[in-house]
C-alpha cells in the first residue's frame, strides 16, 4: 500500500532514477533507461553506515511515495538547483507501516 492521494501532493519534487545495469572490467558502470518518480526532497544531516562498513554523512534525503528496491550503485538525478545534481547513493530504505509505505534514498 502507498501513501494516501491526499498525502502525495506533498511529494512536490521529481528525480529520476537510472537502475544500475553492469560494470566494465575499467569499472565503467552503465545504466538502464530513467525512471522518473514524485519525491520530496529534505536537507540535513544524516549519519549512516556506507558500503564499505564506515560512518558517512548524508545532506539529502529524498522520500518517494512507494516502497522501492534500487542498488546503491544506481543513478539519481535531483532537479536543478541542487549541487552535485547527480550525487552518490549512501542509503536506501524501502520504509512500510500503516498505509505510509516509502522509500527514504540518503544522498
Amino acid at each position: 500500500m502507498t501513501f494516501a492521494g491526499a498525502l502525495e501532493m506533498l511529494f512536490e519534487d521529481e528525480i529520476s532514477i537510472e537502475p544500475f545495469v553492469s560494470e566494465t572490467s575499467a569499472r565503467v558502470p552503465s545504466y538502464g533507461a530513467a525512471v522518473t518518480y514524485k519525491a520530496l526532497i529534505e536537507r540535513g544531516a544524516r549519519r549512516l553506515i556506507g558500503l564499505t562498513g564506515r560512518e558517512v554523512i548524508s545532506n539529502v534525503s529524498v522520500l518517494i511515495p512507494e516502497r522501492l528496491s534500487i542498488d546503491q550503485r544506481s543513478r539519481v538525478t535531483l532537479p536543478d538547483g541542487f549541487i552535485p545534481q547527480q550525487p552518490p547513493i549512501l542509503g536506501v530504505e524501502p520504509l512500510k507501516g500503516l498505509g505510509l509505505d516509502h522509500t527514504r534514498i540518503s544522498l
